[in-house]
C-alpha cells in the first residue's frame, strides 16, 4: 500500500501543480490581452490626430489630381482633334465644358 499512497500523492501534486500553471498562463494571456487592447487604443489616438492634421494636405493633393485630370482630359481631346475623330467645333465646345 506504501507504493499506492506515494502514486496518489504525486498524482495529487501533479493537479496541483497544473491547475498553478493553468491560472499563471492565464493571468499572463490575461495580462497580454490588456496591454495589447491599451496599446491599440494608442495606436487609433494617434491615427485619429494624424488624420486631423493632414486633412488640408489630402485636400491640396485632391485639387491636384482634379488638375491633371483637367488637363490630361484637354490633351485627349487634342489628340482625338489631330486623330481626325472630333471636328474643331467639337473640341472647342468640350474645352469650353471642361474649364467651367
Amino acid at each position: 500500500m506504501g507504493i499506492i499512497k506515494k502514486l496518489k500523492e504525486t498524482a495529487e501534486k501533479g493537479v496541483e501543480k497544473g491547475v498553478e500553471l493553468g491560472v499563471r498562463g492565464f493571468d499572463s494571456a490575461k495580462e497580454s490581452a490588456k496591454k495589447g487592447y491599451e496599446k491599440a487604443k494608442e495606436e487609433e489616438r494617434r491615427s485619429n490626430k494624424i488624420s486631423a492634421t493632414g486633412s488640408t494636405k489630402d485636400s491640396i493633393d485632391d485639387a491636384n489630381k482634379v488638375e491633371d485630370k483637367s488637363s490630361d482630359t484637354i490633351k485627349i481631346l487634342k489628340l482625338r482633334l489631330a486623330k481626325g475623330e472630333i471636328t474643331e467645333k467639337e473640341f472647342l465646345r468640350s474645352k469650353k465644358l471642361l474649364e467651367e
